[in-house]
């Protein structure tokens, strides 16, 4: 428990926090019949006043001593309070779906635990910095959500300082004269760049509206928060660069005129392009998830394909047959290849084929015609000889 004349005394806020019992006096306290009693407050006499309204034998912890302990047992609870945060974050990082949301929730739990009353996190774009989100400050510090760094001013010191950068006390600071950040009333600020592996990102801010000096654990904390920041940057940036690669490679299978398809490393269906469709007479609906082997006029062909596949790496232009959805075949030109997972795992199998059926039977034709044109060209030797011989003999 805790007991303290003056109502405002930070030890019982603190006390608040924590669930620890408020007593109104120390004979309230003592009610509660504790065995170590901590005197904070540099005075005997309230020692000596304890141990008289005490009923029983009972331990003061005083002067340094207490201050020591107490220290120890704030800087504990502190600790315990940084790690919850920290790792409600990072929960956040891993679940979240919105870029805007992890910011947000990043800049909320660094200025809680760093006790600052402002901050935000603006991104780098191009030659300029944009504003991702922002907390305690005015709209007019923010009329204008994107500026250019100006040379040698707060921003390009922060970017090339590459660490944690703190201002104590921003006035009189030439670097600050006229800027936003001086007409907000900002006293003093702790910054920290957002670096990634193609450089500096953005810049997490940190302000307070009065002079003061951050701790070793504040700056240790803004690292932690920045590279919360940049991972969920990374995360997002790799989120979109995925949906912009598919949304191409939807694109390639809604707009090719042949059937591409992917199967798993079961040889069942995965995706199945536009083209496919329009080949076979299937929609992919009723293609996905069935065997590819399945629409093979001779199925056995599919196997001689993957022992192909398996020995060169790849198949190319490997004709075939197979069966539609009306019962009727056509012909196909395969080239396939093995799908492949970042750590070069085999996933599967992609396959683009081509309607060679009219190809083929103009080929079957053209092979006719030539048959035929030999034929008639045999025989017209034939008969050129047979002449010859006739002619010989009259002569």
């Amino acid at each position: 428990g805790i007991t303290d004349k003056d109502n405002k005394a930070p030890g019982l806020k603190l006390a608040k926090e924590w669930g620890i019992f408020i007593a109104d006096d120390v004979k309230d306290l003592l009610s509660q019949n504790p065995r170590i009693v901590i005197n904070a407050t540099d005075e005997l006499k309230v020692s000596e006043f304890i141990k008289q309204a005490a009923t029983y034998p009972i331990e003061i912890i005083e002067g340094t001593s207490a201050k020591l302990l107490f220290d120890l047992v704030k800087r504990q609870q502190r600790a315990k309070d940084d790690m919850g945060v920290l790792y409600k974050n990072g929960i956040l990082l891993i679940k979240a779906r919105n870029l805007k949301e992890v910011l947000n929730e990043v800049l909320k739990s660094a200025m809680k635990l760093t006790e600052t009353p402002a901050g935000s996190i603006a991104l780098i774009d191009g030659d300029e910095m944009v504003v991702a989100v922002q907390s305690g400050l005015s709209s007019e510090f923010f009329n204008e959500k994107r500026w250019k760094p100006k040379k040698d001013g707060p921003t390009e010191r922060i970017i090339r300082h590459k660490v944690p950068l703190e201002f104590q006390d921003t006035e009189g600071t030439p670097i600050f004269e006229g800027t936003h950040i001086s007409k907000e009333g900002v006293r003093s600020l702790l910054a920290s760049p957002l670096p990634l592996d193609v450089g500096i990102v953005g810049i997490l801010y940190l302000y307070d509206f009065k002079q003061r000096e951050f701790t070793k654990r504040h700056k240790n904390l803004i690292n932690i928060f920045s590279s919360f920041a940049t991972q969920a940057i990374e995360k997002f940036k790799l989120i979109h660069d995925l949906d912009e690669s598919l949304g191409y490679l939807q694109g390639v299978f809604d707009d090719s005129q042949d059937m591409i398809a992917t199967t798993d490393n079961l040889g069942r269906i995965v995706k199945f392009s536009k083209g496919g469709e329009r080949i076979l007479g299937y929609r992919a609906d009723e293609v996905i998830g069935r065997n590819a082997a399945e629409f093979y006029v001779d199925e056995e062909e599919r196997q001689k394909i993957l022992e192909t596949l398996k020995k060169e790496g790849a198949v190319y232009n490997y004709e075939a047959k197979l069966q539609k959805k009306d019962g009727s075949h056509v012909d196909i030109s395969l080239t396939i290849s093995y799908l492949r997972d970042k750590a070069g795992n085999i996933i599967g199998t992609v396959g683009v084929s081509k309607d060679i059926t009219e190809e083929k039977q103009l080929r079957e034709k053209l092979r006719d015609k030539n048959k035929e044109l030999e034929e008639l060209i045999e025989s017209l030797e034939e008969k050129v000889l047979e002449r010859t011989r006739e002619l010989e003999r009259i002569n």
